[in-house]
């Protein structure tokens, strides 16, 4: 049954993490490449997405997509302070890499369903996550790459987090 536009709510990952169960550790795998294949495709034509979170993470047809591009510039044209703070790198929105930061952040809630005030928890291993233990220590360790505090530690492109992601765990 068709809804009234009024009555349409879009099917974002934060609409799903307040509605639905835990995603399993597969499916954040999957959430991450179909992300890392759009920031891919962004990054390489100069642009970042600046507020990569899961109000701006959308399900389409079953396919997860970057929406609300509102924030989206070029990477030369940078400023500080672009996005949602919560998901921003310790140094700010200064380039690619703050978007697979935010990336970090987004898959951490999509396998707890928690807040961001146990991320440091998860990094560490004493927040306990349900799944298969092989999918989840390797989603933690590239979790951890992506949002270290030194940028230069960073995963420092999507393809590489792609590249790292499909490696066995």
């Amino acid at each position: 049954a068709l809804r009234s536009p009024e009555y349409y709510e879009p099917k974002t990952l934060q609409w799903c993490l307040d509605n639905l169960p835990t995603m399993p550790p597969s499916e954040v795998r999957d959430l991450a490449l179909q992300l890392l294949d759009a920031l891919a495709d962004l990054h390489e034509v100069g642009l970042m997405h600046a507020d990569v979170k899961p109000a701006n993470v959308m399900q389409l047809q079953g396919t997860w997509k970057l929406g609300d591009l509102g924030l989206m510039t070029r990477n030369a044209q940078l400023t500080m302070g672009r996005g949602t703070v919560a998901f921003w790198p310790p140094e700010g929105t200064t380039g690619p890499t703050a978007d697979l930061y935010a990336l970090g952040k987004t898959l951490y809630l999509a396998l707890t369903n928690t807040t961001l005030k146990s991320f440091d928890e998860f990094l560490d291993g004493s927040l306990p996550v349900s799944g298969d233990p092989g999918t989840i220590a390797h989603l933690r360790t590239l979790i951890q790459k992506a949002c270290h505090d030194n940028p230069e530690q960073r995963i420092q492109t999507a393809r590489q987090f792609r590249k790292l992601l499909n490696q066995p765990a």
